[in-house]
């Protein structure tokens, strides 16, 4: 289904005309469009345009009001709307239209218009960014340097109140309000552009809806291997609500062995029998819900815990990526640790293995007596641009296991999928933060550690 973005002046003179814009517009399916409809109709429902053209055509995603045929709206006037309708149609068969409005005026206004929808919705979470573009008139012949103004922006709540918001942005252009700068609701934004020489003025208003965020749910350190114990292995929620990041959640923990619950309060699970534990935790505030699950695999080995930390928010196929590992080595039950990493999931760009692209080793041996605070940083993944197949999904995976005591291994998998600009990628960890291994965990300690990791080999990847 095609998305339709329109974009016009809200306000323009008659003796200028003005051009609508349909060029941000999506959904074609990656052909041109099949059919575009441009139509203009005045106040009275008179059909002043009506212009059928194919996606492949010059110019299919403007249209233009020329001066001339401003003048003859006005017919004496001191303003007439007009309504500018695009129509498109992909080759798929599906079809979707949008409509502005422009207020066509007489005098020297300058013109104003906003870059994107004049009414849009976001969460609560989210910065709010609007975009304007504005010019003093050309109909006293002033060159395009002269013709500056001078923009100021407004908040009003769906009482007409003004918001106390202050833009962040150090573009006048532009609006740009930090998340969470606006409780939920309906809001008007309003940008005003006054000519600098003259101070006429001409206003854009977009209309922002501000809903809830999605709770977030999760429990740190993602499936893992925990080794046999009297003790119970004690999971950390990392849950947390974007509109509130210091808000207490109400939390449920929830276990089952083999289909029968067994008591987990406080993520308190216990690993006295060998098999797996489905855990899952649920939160809730405001109303808002959501859930998160992992499996704990209890067996009877020996092996450290590991962590992994991405230096990305996503991972771009045509950027480097690094990755940076730890262990947890307790108390140490061997001398030495050995890791290694791999591709647990997907295929490399033409065919490559982990080898080829790599910028440092794959494997190394640390000794334990290296670790800070019981945690060791290893060896990171570093891998050359274009290792990556955009939209494909990886398993990026760091195992380490004691040396010399066998072949027990603890892992962590980063998940991710490769993007290209100017699509964000994907990104999950397991376990998200600190170690997986078979022994109870310091997870404050090594998330410090991850970050210290981060900055100490920044230098040697970027």
């Amino acid at each position: 289904m095609p998305t339709v973005v329109l974009e016009a002046p809200g306000a323009a003179p008659a003796c200028e005309g003005f051009e609508a814009s349909a060029l941000s517009s999506g959904g074609h399916g990656g052909r041109d469009f099949e059919a575009v409809l441009w139509t203009v109709a005045d106040e009275d429902g008179r059909t002043l345009v009506d212009e059928a053209r194919s996606g492949g055509d010059a110019g299919w995603a403007s249209l233009a009001l020329g001066a001339d045929d401003a003048a003859r709206l006005l017919n004496g006037s001191a303003s007439r709307t007009v309504a500018v309708t695009v129509a498109l149609a992909n080759f798929l068969g599906g079809a979707a239209n949008a409509t502005v409005a422009v207020d066509v005026v007489g005098g020297t206004p300058p013109s104003l218009s906003l870059v994107g929808p004049r009414a849009f919705e976001l969460t609560r979470s989210e910065a709010l960014v609007v975009d304007a573009n504005g010019a003093a008139t050309s109909c006293d012949g002033r060159e395009a340097y002269d013709r500056a103004v001078d923009y100021a922006w407004a908040v009003y709540d769906a009482a007409g109140a003004r918001v106390a918001a202050a833009s962040d942005s150090k573009d006048p252009r532009q609006l740009s309000l930090p998340p969470r700068s606006l409780d939920v609701g309906v809001y008007d934004v309003v940008a005003t552009a006054t000519d600098a020489a003259y101070g006429e003025s001409t206003n854009a208003t977009a209309t922002v809806t501000v809903v809830a965020s999605a709770l977030v749910a999760a429990i740190a350190g993602g499936d893992r291997v925990a080794a046999a114990s009297a003790s119970p292995l004690v999971l950390a929620s990392e849950s947390y609500d974007p509109d509130n990041l210091t808000a207490a959640l109400d939390e449920t923990w929830a276990c089952d062995r083999n289909g029968t619950a067994v008591a987990c309060g406080g993520g308190r699970v216990p690993v006295d029998v060998p098999g797996p534990v489905n855990v899952g935790l649920a939160v809730a505030r405001g109303g808002r819900s959501a859930a998160a699950a992992v499996v704990v695999d209890v067996a009877n080995i020996t092996a450290p815990g590991v962590a992994v930390s991405a230096r990305f928010d996503a991972l771009v196929a045509s950027d480097r990526a690094v990755v940076d590992g730890a262990v947890d080595v307790g108390e140490g039950a061997a001398d030495f640790v050995a890791w290694t990493w791999r591709v647990a999931r997907g295929a490399l760009a033409d065919g490559r293995t982990l080898e080829d692209v790599a910028l440092a080793p794959l494997s190394g041996t640390a000794a334990a007596s290296a670790a800070v605070g019981g945690v060791l940083a290893v060896g990171s993944l570093a891998v050359k641009p274009g290792a990556f197949v955009p939209g494909a999904a990886y398993g990026l995976a760091l195992s380490a296991s004691w040396a010399g005591l066998g072949d027990a291994a603890g892992s962590a998998t980063l998940s991710v999928v490769a993007s290209e600009p100017p699509s964000a990628g994907a990104v999950d960890v397991a376990p998200g933060s600190g170690p997986r291994g078979i022994q109870p965990l310091v997870w404050v300690v090594l998330a410090k550690l991850e970050n210290s990791l981060a900055r100490s080999n920044r230098s040697r990847f970027g």
